[in-house]
């Protein structure tokens, strides 16, 4: 297994390094505050969280995750769609750089808005996040009478006003195991 993408593109076949070399020279580009991981076994760019991987496989190199947010992109993409979305870019016809570019650019403003998002998030009190999302849902679904939603507010104050089950220390070792495993992309293993 590669320890990092100029392994990875190394241990690949002749043919396909430059094409390896170009997509990440044009993700670099795009996404120049991104850090370069090894994850699932595929380079992949990451910056709040993965941006992208990718992946040479023998008739096509692979683009991930599936792309969403983007009517336009999506449909310049229909014709790399694989069964579930990702992208298939055929090695016999010429690799598309510039959507490469466009998918990184929307990724890298879709992981800066989560990430903002998430700051606010975690500003706020717990219970004042709950509700909210309750509410979203509401909002989203329709169909909870306001009986049913008091009374599904009711129970997550219930839920929220129990003591913690574990330590601060505990949550904060947990914390700092994810904290951990992101920065090395890799998975955390609990003990």
């Amino acid at each position: 297994m590669a320890k990092d993408i100029d392994e990875y593109i190394a241990t690949s076949p002749a043919d396909v390094r430059p094409i390896l070399r170009k997509i990440r020279a044009t993700i670099r580009a795009a996404a120049p505050g991104a850090h370069e991981i090894i994850s699932y076994r595929m380079p992949a760019f990451r910056m709040h969280g993965v941006l992208v991987y990718f992946a040479a496989f023998k008739a096509h190199i692979g683009l991930y995750p599936p792309i969403s947010g983007d009517a336009g992109l999506k449909k310049a993409l229909a014709p790399y769609a694989g069964p579930k979305g990702n992208l298939k870019f055929p090695l016999d016809r010429p690799i598309p750089y510039a959507l490469i570019r466009r998918i990184v650019r929307l990724r890298v403003k879709q992981d800066r808005l989560k990430a903002q998002r998430t700051a606010e998030r975690i500003r706020k009190p717990q219970s004042q996040v709950v509700r909210e999302a309750v509410q979203d849902y509401a909002d989203r679904v329709g169909r909870l009478s306001e009986r049913e939603r008091r009374q599904m507010l009711a129970t997550i104050d219930t839920i929220i006003g129990r003591r913690p089950t574990r330590t601060a220390a505990a949550v904060d070792r947990e914390l700092d195991a994810i904290r951990t495993a992101r920065q090395s992309g890799g998975r955390r293993h609990r003990s």
